[in-house]
C-alpha cells in the first residue's frame, strides 16, 4: 500500500494515517480522515472504495450465533479490490459469528463454493465459482467489528477475539489471497490480531502447508475425518491426490516450522461410517508422535445428507479411547444448527 501511495505522490506519513483510519478506526469514508489534506482525501476517493460487502441476509440462532450471507460479484467480474461496482452476475458466501462467555469468534469463507466435494459437507454440494480476494476476506472481519462497534473509539476492550478460516471453501487453494489477508489481520499497526488467535483449516493441500507454516505461522486445523486411505478417499476425494502418508509427513513438520504448539485434528463422527472402536484405535496410531489435539464434531444434518450423527455413547467411547491413548480430545459443542450455520452446513443458498 505504501508503494501505491508513493506512486500517487503521497507521503509515508499520509500512507500511515490512511492505514490507521481504515484498519484501526474502521473508517467508512475518506471524508472522515480529517488529519489528511482535502486534496489527498479526494484523490483516494477517486481510486479506492471503503464499502463493505453487501449483506443479502442475516440470521440469528437461538443460541446467539449469527450468520450473514454476503452478495459478491461473480465469475470473471470478481474485483481486484473491494468495490461497489454492480455486476450482472452475483455470487454469495456465508460468514458465521459465534459469541461465547470469554471469547467471540468469526468463521470466514475463503471461496465461493468448494471444489473438494467432501461428501459430508453441504458446501461441497455447490459448484465452485471463484476465490475470494484479500479485501473480501478481510471485509468479513470488518463487518463483524462494525456490527458490534468493536473499534477503539467505542471501546477499550476488543470484542472480537478469534478468527477461524473454516467457512466455505478450501483456504489453501486460495493461498495467495489468504496470505495477504492474514498479513492485514496480523499487522500490529492495523487490525493487530495475535497469530495465536487465528486458525486456518485445511483438508490437506500438502504442497502449500510448508508455505503456510513459513509465511504465516498461524495454528493449523486438519480436517481428517478418517484414519485410513480407503475410508478417507470415500469421504474426501482430496485424499486420492494427497494420501495419508504424504499428508501426515507434512503435518508432522508443521508445528516446528510454524513455531506453534500443536495441530488440531477435526474429526466428524458419522454413524456407522467412521465411529467404530477400531477406527478410534487406528486414529490413535496415526497420530502417534504428533503434538495434536482432537476436536470430535457432531455431524450436523442438512436436507439430502447421506449420513446421521453418531450416538452419545459411541462418541463417548471414541473419545475415551483417544484420551486413554494420550491424545487430548474435546467434544465440540454445536452452534447455529437451527440457521444452518454449524460446521458442514454452509452453502449460501440465496433463493
Amino acid at each position: 500500500m505504501c508503494a501505491q501511495f508513493e506512486e500517487l505522490g503521497l507521503t509515508l506519513l499520509q500512507a500511515r494515517q490512511t492505514w490507521d483510519w481504515v484498519y484501526r478506526q474502521g473508517a467508512l469514508s475518506f471524508e472522515a480522515m480529517t488529519n489528511l489534506p482535502l486534496a489527498v482525501r479526494y484523490r483516494l476517493e477517486e481510486l479506492y472504495s471503503l464499502e463493505r460487502l453487501p449483506t443479502f441476509q442475516e440470521h440469528l440462532s437461538c443460541d446467539g450465533t449469527r450468520k450473514w450471507v454476503f452478495s459478491l460479484p461473480g465469475g470473471s467480474d470478481a474485483p481486484t479490490q473491494l468495490s461497489s461496482i454492480p455486476s450482472a452476475h452475483t455470487a454469495s458466501i456465508e460468514t458465521v459469528f459465534i459469541p461465547e462467555e470469554k471469547r467471540a469468534t468469526v468463521c470466514l469463507s475463503s471461496q465461493v463454493g468448494c471444489s473438494l466435494r467432501c461428501c459430508f459437507c453441504r458446501t461441497g454440494t455447490r459448484l465452485f465459482e471463484r476465490n475470494l480476494t484479500p479485501h473480501e476476506l478481510v471485509s468479513q472481519v470488518l463487518h463483524v467489528k462494525d456490527k458490534f462497534a468493536d473499534w477503539p473509539q467505542h471501546s477499550k476492550t476488543r470484542y472480537l477475539t478469534h478468527i477461524v478460516m473454516m467457512g466455505m471453501g478450501e483456504p489453501l487453494l486460495n493461498y495467495e489471497a489468504v496470505k495477504e489477508a492474514l498479513a492485514l489481520l496480523l499487522d500490529p499497526h492495523g487490525l493487530a490480531f495475535s497469530r495465536h488467535r487465528i486458525t486456518v483449516s485445511t483438508s490437506g493441500i500438502v504442497p502449500v502447508l510448508a508455505s503456510l507454516a513459513r509465511d504465516c505461522r498461524v495454528p493449523l486445523t486438519l480436517s481428517l475425518h478418517a484414519p485410513s486411505d480407503t475410508l478417507r478417499s470415500q469421504l474426501m476425494p482430496v485424499n486420492d491426490v494427497y494420501p495419508l502418508k504424504e499428508l501426515m509427513r507434512a503435518v508432522h513438520a508443521y508445528p516446528q516450522m510454524s513455531k506453534t504448539k500443536y495441530v488440531t485434528i477435526a474429526y466428524v463422527l458419522l454413524k456407522g461410517v467412521n465411529d467404530s472402536q477400531a477406527e478410534a484405535r487406528a486414529l490413535l496410531s496415526l497420530l502417534q508422535g504428533l503434538p495434536a489435539k482432537v476436536n470430535l464434531l457432531t455431524f450436523n444434518a442438512w436436507k439430502g445428507a447421506p449420513f446421521a450423527p453418531s450416538s452419545a455413547g459411541v462418541c463417548a467411547t471414541f473419545s475415551r479411547i483417544l484420551t486413554q491413548g494420550g491424545i487430548d480430545c474435546f467434544r465440540r459443542r454445536t452452534r447455529g444448527r437451527d440457521i444452518l450455520a454449524a460446521c458442514g452446513q454452509l452453502r449460501a443458498d440465496t433463493q
